[in-house]
């Protein structure tokens, strides 16, 4: 399972940590490039590269398949893209991304209880977001051999422009708020030095308006009433 290594976020598992369902995980097709963009522009390329570091590797990992004797507690597999474990003895139940009865999704981290945490609680869901707001438009508008298409779909009705900057004005807000969470969570609980890598780590001026355009500085926090330095989500 080579292909998922050194992958922060997996074009599968953006539907389950965004809450959007239903997308077309094919579609998905920006998620590196979103990702790095975000930490280097605004977490930290320091924080980009302890994070990758830290991922657990489960190259060794084998496809979900249902077998007689099942798989044992602890056992990993790659089901549709996302790694999940075993939490019990002859499990013969197919992984779910709904019920975590039988699995769970394996840790992200190796051996990192605060990134793990981090990630459960905010980031995962924070960098699914951004990759939802980035693809809204490649998911109705295609480009083709006859220039751009647009998907009407069996049963569905393509909605209004109006309807249309309310979902994208939710999913912004949506994103600021995780921000400020997750913000607020690594300043409060970094007493073990585990998020010093974190950009916004010392800079209050970062939290006030959202995301940060450019890294907070001493310049920064002077003008930190000035909209220029800041893009609001």
């Amino acid at each position: 399972m080579t292909r998922f290594k050194d992958k922060i976020l997996l074009p599968e598992e953006v539907p389950c940590l965004s809450g959007f369902n239903d997308l077309p995980v094919c579609d998905l097709s920006t998620v590196c490039d979103v990702v790095e963009f975000e930490f280097l522009h605004c977490l930290g390329s320091k924080f980009f590269d302890q994070i990758k570091e830290n991922l657990a590797d489960y190259s060794e990992a084998v496809e979900f398949c249902l077998t007689d004797d099942g798989y044992s507690e602890g056992d990993v597999v790659e089901y549709k893209g996302v790694y999940f474990i075993s939490l019990k003895d002859e499990n013969k139940e197919e992984p779910s991304f709904e019920s975590f009865l039988c699995w769970e999704f394996a840790p992200k981290f190796k051996d990192n209880e605060c990134l793990n945490d981090l990630w459960c609680r905010h980031l995962g869901r924070y960098l699914s977001l951004l990759v939802v707001r980035k693809n809204i438009a490649n998911l109705q508008v295609k480009i083709k051999d006859k220039g751009l298409v647009k998907y009407v779909g069996e049963g569905y009705v393509n909605v209004s422009e109006k309807d249309r900057k309310s979902i994208i004005f939710n999913i912004d807000a949506s994103i600021k708020m995780k921000f400020e969470l997750m913000h607020t969570y690594m300043i409060e609980n970094n007493s073990n030095g585990c998020f010093d890598a974190y950009k916004g780590i010392g800079n209050s001026c970062c939290k006030s308006c959202g995301r940060c355009k450019k890294q907070c500085d001493n310049s920064c926090l002077k003008s930190k009433k000035s909209r220029n330095n800041y893009v609001i989500c």
